[in-house]
């Protein structure tokens, strides 16, 4: 797989980034949901203007409503998660020890019990075109209940939104911090990221777009092109595996309530962070 990875700080770098290039006059090779699209959300001037504050959707932010969950079984001090270790035998070679002869030329993983653990979290803001708003929300919701359970439970946590596509092994990861460990919510801010789907359609999009129109230089430019010319790309198969919980690209289920939605959500974290560290 070859990837271009851009990551952004915070919502408002995001907006820098796609506000600067666009006053630069970057090229687009793609304008359909950039410009136009009903089913994109809301118009483009306005999810970038909300993307320049921050994300500052406090209409958003009102129809968030996380319920409290009872996560305590994901006791910190139960929670072992993988560690790379030099070895004898393992699943990839460590180089440096090789060169040096040393025996123990390889890398395994050992599940190692962390308190006061950072937890790492992706959620993929990637939708089909089918998905709608509500679904989003209810989605977005459930993450939000999730994520405050694991806070309220003593885990420290960083929140990523990540579009990440790929096509006949080409990838672009566009990665935006939401939440760092050591910050307060922003409601405002999770709701647009995760709950509005004119961030992906609207403003993601526009970041491949600019990548492809060679914002990020010719390897970059060839990469986020070919991802275009496919359709945007697919992102169901995307790996997250440099996160310690994610959320995958959103495709049909039961989002229709907040309530199925919720058990989804919930099935998820519990399979992902009661099997860390078994295999």
């Amino acid at each position: 797989m070859t990837t271009t990875t851009i990551k952004f700080n915070s919502i408002a770098q995001l907006g820098e980034y796609v506000t600067s290039h666009q006053q630069a006059g970057s090229k687009l090779l793609d304008t359909d949901c950039i410009t136009s699209g009903d089913w994109c959300g809301a118009p483009h001037k306005e999810a970038l203007q909300t993307t320049n504050n921050g994300g500052l959707w406090q209409e958003g932010a009102k129809e968030m409503e996380p319920v409290d969950l009872d996560m305590s079984h994901l006791s910190i001090s139960d929670l072992a998660l993988p560690i790379p270790e030099p070895a004898m035998q393992g699943y990839r070679p460590n180089v440096a020890a090789y060169l040096a002869g040393s025996p123990q030329a390889m890398w395994k993983q050992q599940p190692d019990p962390q308190p006061n653990r950072l937890l790492k979290i992706a959620v993929h803001v990637g939708r089909a075109e089918y998905i709608t708003q509500e679904q989003a929300f209810n989605r977005g919701n459930a993450i939000l209940s999730v994520i405050n359970a694991l806070a309220t439970n003593g885990m420290a946590v960083e929140l990523w939104a990540i579009w990440r596509n790929q096509s006949d092994g080409k990838e672009v990861s566009i990665e935006t911090l939401i939440k760092s460990s050591e910050a307060s919510w922003s409601p405002d801010s999770v709701a647009f990221a995760l709950a509005n789907v004119a961030y992906q359609r609207r403003i993601n999009w526009n970041v491949l777009n600019l990548i492809a129109g060679g914002s990020e230089g010719k390897q970059a430019e060839a990469i986020a092109a070919h991802v275009v010319r496919n359709g945007y790309g697919n992102g169901k198969s995307a790996n997250f595996s440099d996160f310690d919980l994610s959320f995958p690209y959103m495709i049909k289920g039961r989002w229709n309530s907040k309530k199925s939605a919720l058990d989804i959500i919930v099935r998820e974290t519990n399979d992902q962070l009661t099997n860390r560290g078994t295999s």
